[in-house]
């Protein structure tokens, strides 16, 4: 049988692949791809698919085509496309393929709900390793900031309706103070270090997108979070991969208090240490230190694999 791996051709989250990529990473073969937005639309050899992810943009396209047997493991579904991923046909597939493997404590209890048989898998993220990337640097150099205060960032998004745009921009002036209040705060302590500090972003440009750029930027994001002193993000695709990478990470949670934003961290946050911008000014940031609460979770993470993917372990 042929195996599979949820490609993101039209995303700009280099998140997304970083989910995926950890596969081809851990087993000696070739994957094919199948996009996570027209898995419905599947036709050809059959398809065993590592279903693992966020899902999804657009849940009319739910569920794949009979041409894919799913393994599920790290799914997560999020609240704006539960509605149609937890219909009754939906629901039907989901007990076809049970057990579900449900990357937060979020979509097991919705799952749960719904009467299928699931457990919380964690975040494949987890299985990454450092002996994956050999031409790592031996010593680690300054700290990375990688999206820590995406959620807060005030932004005008188009496209929405006139009512919409009318509060987006009677909130715009709070959120910005909010915005700039929290970067003040972050940009103290940073100071405190004395380290050089670097500031990139998970989210692609579009231009990266079309040019088929994401999967290399995906792959280099990664070694640059595992050749940091210390990454701080808001970011669960950054932060998971650090805990596996032994980078020492600190995750905060401002502007995350909107379910959407929530249910993909329950039971997640326990991996990785977390505070608000607020919470700084008592935390030494060079204390923090990698934890190792993942390590029982990502074994058992590979052992559903290798049950399910004939092949053999690179790692």
């Amino acid at each position: 049988m042929k195996y599979a791996i949820i490609a993101y051709p039209n995303s700009t989250n280099l998140g997304d692949w970083i989910q995926s990529l950890v596969i081809p990473m851990l087993f000696e073969d070739q994957f094919a791809e199948v996009d996570r937005e027209s898995l419905h639309n599947y036709h050809g050899e059959h398809l065993r698919l590592i279903c693992n992810g966020w899902f999804m943009e657009n849940p009319d396209n739910w569920p794949p085509s009979d041409d894919i047997t799913p393994l599920f493991i790290s799914f997560h579904i999020n609240p704006q496309a539960q509605k149609k991923l937890t219909n009754a046909h939906s629901i039907a597939y989901l007990k076809k393929h049970e057990p579900i493997g449900c990357r937060d404590l979020y979509t097991r209890k919705l799952l749960e709900k719904h009467g299928v048989k699931c457990y919380f898998s964690g975040c494949l993220t987890l299985c990454y390793r450092r002996e994956m990337f050999p031409e790592l640097p031996d010593q680690r150099h300054g700290v990375l900031v990688i999206g820590a205060l995406d959620r807060l960032k005030p932004v005008l998004y188009p496209g929405t309706t006139l009512f919409a745009r009318l509060v987006q921009l009677v909130k715009y002036p709070l959120r910005y103070l909010k915005y700039r209040a929290a970067s003040r705060r972050l940009e103290r302590k940073l100071d405190e270090l004395g380290a050089p500090v670097r500031r990139i972003s998970q989210i692609a440009e579009m231009t990266d997108v079309s040019n088929g750029n994401t999967r290399q930027l995906a792959l280099k994001l990664i070694r640059q979070i595992a050749s940091a002193e210390l990454v701080v993000t808001s970011r669960i695709h950054t932060a998971l991969p650090a805990i596996a990478l032994q980078t020492p990470v600190l995750f905060l949670t401002d502007g995350l208090g909107h379910i959407n934003h929530r249910s993909r961290i329950e039971g997640l946050d326990k991996y990785f240490p977390s505070c608000t911008t607020r919470d700084l000014d008592g935390l030494d940031l060079t204390q923090i230190k990698p934890l190792e609460k993942h390590l029982e979770l990502s074994k058992r993470q590979i052992g559903h694999l290798k049950q399910a993917i004939d092949l053999r372990l690179r790692v």
